[in-house]
């Protein structure tokens, strides 16, 4: 699935079903980014963020051919080539403290490619180690974009559209599913970003709303719904929000 950073949450716009039920392979991949081009010739992209399944030299080389920047999470386990000797992230940045960051002064090789290196250490210990093609000064402001997918994935789940409860197993149909999930989420986030514009929610002591902005939209189009027969304009307000004008 590819999605676009989007109010918070990633909004999806290319997928494929496919028949693995674990992590999607190098060719898959790259068949859904020959989507992506074939349908938006003229748009560049500017970076690709995965989490720690999405590696290996034919993905990453793919990538580096095709000159699309990357900033990709790595496993500790992997090996980093300095020229003259392969070493774990984990052994490299072994003194690195929780919060603290380092960047490597150079590139260093993964899987056939070279590519610059960022860790920091998260406050449960383990490390955060990204590589990426690009400068590496705003690689963990930019992986930090990929947390999106997360907020997608509780949207469509238990948070919002309960998709994990559905009986559909034929591909076409769950693609179609799919594509209406997506704009149910579009206009639920219209329509939150709407409604906090109106009222905005107090903060909580942890500086957040206490509901989502997706979360906020949601709520009021099931009101809308709800209480069709009694406040229609609710519901033909936020209609407007599916319109492109």
């Amino acid at each position: 699935m590819l999605s676009i950073a989007y109010k918070g949450v990633a909004v999806p716009f290319l997928w494929t079903f496919i028949a693995n039920s674990s992590n999607s392979y190098a060719h898959q991949r790259k068949a859904l980014l020959h989507r992506f081009q074939r349908i938006f010739p003229n748009q560049n992209i500017a970076y690709v963020t995965a989490d720690r399944k999405f590696i290996g030299k034919d993905w990453l080389s793919y990538l580096v051919e095709k000159s699309i920047p990357f900033c990709i999470r790595i496993r500790e386990c992997e090996h980093l080539y300095d020229g003259q000797r392969s070493l774990s992230p984990k052994v490299v940045f072994s003194n690195l403290q929780v919060g603290e960051i380092q960047i490597l002064s150079k590139p260093r090789g993964i899987a056939g490619i070279w590519a610059f290196v960022v860790a920091t250490r998260l406050v449960d210990g383990k490390l955060l180690v990204l590589i990426t093609s690009r400068q590496p000064k705003q690689t963990l402001v930019e992986y930090a974009q990929r947390w999106q997918i997360e907020t997608l994935f509780g949207c469509l789940k238990s948070r919002g559209f309960n998709l994990e409860a559905t009986h559909i197993y034929r591909r076409d149909r769950l693609c179609k599913m799919i594509t209406l999930l997506t704009i149910a989420l579009i206009w639920s986030l219209d329509t939150g970003q709407w409604q906090h514009s109106l009222q905005k929610l107090p903060l909580k002591k942890h500086g957040r709303p206490p509901i989502s902005i997706f979360r906020q939209g949601l709520d009021f189009l099931r009101r809308a719904l709800f209480y069709l027969d009694a406040q229609p304009q609710l519901f033909r307000q936020s209609l407007n929000f599916l319109s492109c004008t």
